[in-house]
Parts: C-alpha cells; structure tokens; sequence
C-alpha cells in the first residue's frame, strides 16, 4: 500500500508536463486520504473490542461466588485476589491429599506400609488404595506381597526414600539407597 502511494505520487512528480500531471496528484492525495480513513477505522474498532471485552470480563467478575474467586486469584496472580484459607495439594497424580500420604507414612514402618484396616471408613480407604497403586505402579513396594491386614513389604528402603522426599522435603539419589541396602530389583528372601 505503502509502495503503491510512493511510485503514484513520483510518477506524477516526474512525468512531463502533460493533463495527466493534476489526476495522478489528485489520485495520490485521494489514496493518502483512505488509508488514513482506514487506519483510523481499524484503531477505533480494535479499541471499541478492548473496551467490550473488558465490560463483559467485569460483568463475569461480578458474578462469581468467593470460592470462584479464590480459584481465580490462583489461574491469574497479578489480579492480586487474596487467597483465604489452605490450598489443597495432592500427592502425586492421585486424589490422595498431601495430609493423608503423610498420615500413610507415619502409620508405615520401615519394613511395611501402613495396614489397610488403619483406615476404615470409605474416604480414608480410598486415599489408601490410591497410595498403595501409586507405590505399586512406581515399583516402591513388592506386588502381591501382603503380609496379614493388607500390609505391603516395602522395596529395599523405599520408605526413607519417599519419607525424605515427600514429608522432610530431601532427597537421596538412587545411587546412595542402592550402596546402603542392595540393589533395588533384589528379592523377598523367605
């Protein structure tokens, strides 16, 4: 667009002196003028849709209830909504929450996991059998290895493993857990 008015206005600067001259100036200030016309146009419209937009995010805003509001000052910080109450974190990709894993780990020893009947009633059993497949997918503990009550034998030190890791916040490397209790792949000597 830009090139177009540039070679009109010097075609009709440098043409001979000819009747031609006034209709290609003509044109050149006619063209200057449209697309001035439509960039002014496509400024305003883009203006007139950020102001819309903006009108119907604060009519959404205004009806959400507060826990809405609180999921919504976590997706967009810089809104700056406060946060009222504790967010719950979950362990891992389960719908176990981070309390109950950490309850799992204290009712464990270093030898078993925490017994099935530790946890009776049926939220609690569920978090349970989320935490005992998630160790099983992970290899942290032996499949099919219940030893009375739905007890599961930990994998080497496993327990410390996830103990450090989870509850205290450290972390050994596999390497160290492997120098200080044997391959991770050994089996259940009876």
């Amino acid at each position: 667009m830009i090139t177009t008015l540039v070679g009109i206005v010097f075609t009709g600067l440098l043409a001979y002196p000819s009747p031609w001259d006034a209709a290609y100036l003509i044109g050149a200030i006619a063209f200057v003028i449209m697309a001035a016309l439509i960039f002014a146009l496509m400024f305003l419209e883009q203006r007139r849709s950020f102001y819309h937009t903006m009108a119907y995010f604060a009519e959404q805003l205004a009806r959400l209830n507060p826990d809405q509001w609180q999921a919504l000052g976590i997706a967009f910080p810089h809104l700056r909504i406060r946060w009222k109450g504790k967010p719950i974190k979950f362990f891992e990709d389960t719908q176990a929450t981070m309390d109950e894993f950490e309850r799992f780990m204290r009712d464990s020893n270093t030898r078993q996991i925490s017994p099935e009947r530790n946890w009776s009633n049926g939220p609690d059993r569920r978090a349970w059998r989320e935490i005992v497949e998630w160790l099983i997918e992970q290899g942290y503990i032996y499949r099919d290895s219940a030893a009375g009550n739905h007890s599961w034998l930990w994998r080497g030190a496993m327990h410390a493993h996830l103990w450090q890791r989870y509850i205290e916040g450290t972390e050994r490397t596999l390497a160290d857990l492997n120098e200080v209790d044997g391959p991770l792949e050994r089996e259940i000597v009876a």
